[in-house]
């Protein structure tokens, strides 16, 4: 999955090896799976979950988005997550996408900061395992900040 360009080079531990995938953390745009399928095609195993430690901050001008007409005027902010010890729970949603898409991946979310963290994913009603007790962590990857910020 080496792309021999820095900033589209994966970060490490991201890719399942069984599977050849890896799951995205989607928190603004990308909880639109309409949205997520415009760049990942192939995208499977569309769910919600949960991550902690993070929190939405509309903290960048989206050019694409004033470019495509869908930021105007004061609505031009994009959002970013961002770490902030003991937040949490943050509502995402998750999806597997086949490794041959991590560039398209890379290339949309280059502002940001990728890496791979830990989510929890929902049942199939929706809500999260820690009312049974129990947590099912995973890894993931999420873009958040600047990138080197």
């Amino acid at each position: 999955m080496s792309t021999g360009v820095a900033w589209l080079e994966p970060p490490p531990g991201l890719l399942n090896p069984s599977t050849n995938t890896f799951t995205v953390i989607g928190y603004g745009s990308l909880v639109s799976k309409e949205s997520a399928l415009q760049t990942m095609p192939q995208l499977q195993n569309f769910r919600t979950g949960r991550i902690h430690g993070f929190v939405r901050v509309f903290n960048l001008v989206s050019i694409i988005n004033i470019i495509r007409g869908y930021a105007t005027g004061n609505k031009i902010a994009t959002c970013t997550a961002v770490r902030k010890e003991g937040a949490g729970p943050m509502r995402v949603c998750l999806f597997d996408v086949p490794a041959e898409e991590w560039e398209s991946f890379a290339k949309r979310e280059a502002r940001l900061r990728h890496e791979v963290i830990e989510y929890e994913e929902d049942d199939e009603e929706g809500e999260g395992d820690e009312e049974r007790g129990e947590r099912d962590t995973n890894d993931a990857v999420v873009g958040g900040g600047a990138e080197g910020g």
